[in-house]
């Protein structure tokens, strides 16, 4: 069962996000859906590679300026310490744009729930990552991307040794561009 303080927390952090990104003005939207692969470097400041997990995530980005994008996320996990949900609120920058290429990066804070019985856990965290997309038509692109992201789950302490992770998130999907 999910916390109400949990539910309301993360349903104000998505109206907010929501308004904050389509009142905006802006020249194009672009719309995604990603799978992740979650590497790990260690937990705790322990260096102990292995795999996290993955992911699946949906986005929309809100062009504000020429090479500057606003971005909203939305992703489901399955890590070391169980299935999660994010809500992403972050920028999106795109650095080189030559005929059907580009190179972006983007950096999101993340807020979500890690379910658990008999109460779901907070889980927030930072993700960055630089992609590289290609055009495939006129406005679908493919994407991969690599980065860093580090999580924390504070209560997790209760159940076992682990309380963050800093992970090295390796990413696939597709963008659809409306101009």
């Amino acid at each position: 069962m999910i916390p109400m303080v949990g539910i309301r927390l993360l349903k104000s952090c998505l109206l907010v996000a929501s308004l904050f990104l389509l009142v905006q003005t802006g020249k194009a939207q672009e719309f995604g859906l990603s799978v992740s692969a979650y590497p790990s470097l260690g937990y705790n400041l322990v260096f102990e590679p292995g795999m996290n997990g993955g992911g699946m995530a949906v986005f929309f980005n809100r062009q504000k300026y020429k090479k500057l994008n606003l971005s909203l996320s939305g992703e489901y996990s399955l890590t070391t310490w169980g299935n999660e949900a994010f809500f992403g609120l972050g920028i999106n920058r795109t650095w080189l744009s030559l005929n059907r290429f580009e190179l972006n990066t983007y950096a999101h804070a993340i807020n979500g729930l890690a379910f658990f019985k008999p109460k779901s856990l907070y889980v927030f965290g930072v993700d960055s990552r630089i992609a590289a997309n290609f055009y495939m038509y006129k406005d679908i692109k493919l994407f991969c991307g690599i980065g860093f992201r580090y999580t924390l789950c504070p209560a997790y302490a209760q159940y076992g040794l682990i309380e963050t992770s800093f992970d090295l998130p390796i990413e696939f999907g597709i963008k659809f561009t409306r101009k």
